[in-house]
């Protein structure tokens, strides 16, 4: 089984480190979800986190973060919750706090941390470069309307990102006209209640028979609320995810992480 789940070292990234991030990340994810328990706030753990839960009832072993989904009717409550109550080594990170803010969701951000990704470099623009919690935003409605949706989030993070600086007017004109044109969810889902789960350009789409009611799944030996099937859930954004990756895509995100 060590062999199975075996997977490359980066530079300057090794084994070693990456378990001491998962740790970090799985200290501040308790503190998360304490605060949203505590508050009575529904929230459930998303993507690679709830493959990690189910799969390996822990992280992904290559994996170096963690992603929450909080729901659009009480996304504001959760976020004022938490920049409220977090313990003081973490901070709620959005547009109150980061003036170059251009996400579509808020962070949980670490301070003791300090993470260097070349994945992503837009993000090197914020003031605080710790580890974070991914805060994304689940919103209730039919299938037929998740294109206008999408098209607006997609345009709205475009803009922010145009307005800090962050995109030169080339690749943003670039990117705006590359927008895809069809519908991201299937006809037949047109009419059918389910949750848009939008992403950085890109939407998945779920009936709400795969959310609701939420349940629980072990991460860690910890108790976590999930989607009330993580398999169809799963199924719908991974397809066969019980199959690992290639050896060679099994890569973290970040590059680097140093510890204050």
């Amino acid at each position: 089984m060590k062999e199975i789940l075996d997977f490359p070292e980066k530079t300057g990234y090794g084994k070693g480190e990456l378990v001491r991030v998962q740790n970090r990340l799985f200290e501040m994810a308790i503190a998360v979800r304490d605060v949203l328990e505590s508050f009575h706030i529904p929230y459930m753990i998303a993507y690679g986190t709830l493959l990690g839960a189910i799969r390996h009832r822990d992280f992904i072993p290559w994996d170096d973060d963690f992603d929450f989904n909080l729901f659009d009717d009480t996304y504001e409550v959760a976020i004022e919750a938490l920049r409220a109550n977090l313990p003081k080594e973490m901070f709620l990170e959005d547009s109150k706090t980061e003036p170059h803010y251009f996400h579509g969701w808020a962070h949980v951000k670490d301070l003791g941390t300090i993470a260097t990704c070349g994945k992503w470099e837009q993000d090197n623009a914020y003031a605080h470069k710790g580890l974070h919690i991914d805060l994304y935003r689940i919103k209730k409605m039919k299938g037929g309307d998740v294109k206008s949706y999408l098209d607006n989030e997609n345009k709205e993070y475009l803009e922010r990102r145009r307005q800090n600086g962050l995109i030169s007017e080339a690749e943003y004109m670039r990117r705006k006209s590359a927008m895809s044109l069809s519908s991201p969810v299937p006809d037949i889902f047109k009419d059918i209640d389910g949750y848009a789960m939008i992403n950085i350009y890109k939407c998945k789409f779920v009936p709400a028979q795969i959310v609701e009611p939420l349940s629980s799944c072990s991460f860690r030996g910890s108790k976590f609320a999930c989607p009330g099937s993580p398999d169809k859930m799963l199924r719908s954004i991974y397809g066969e995810y019980l199959t690992l990756p290639p050896y060679v895509k099994r890569l973290p995100s970040l590059d680097k992480v140093v510890f204050k």
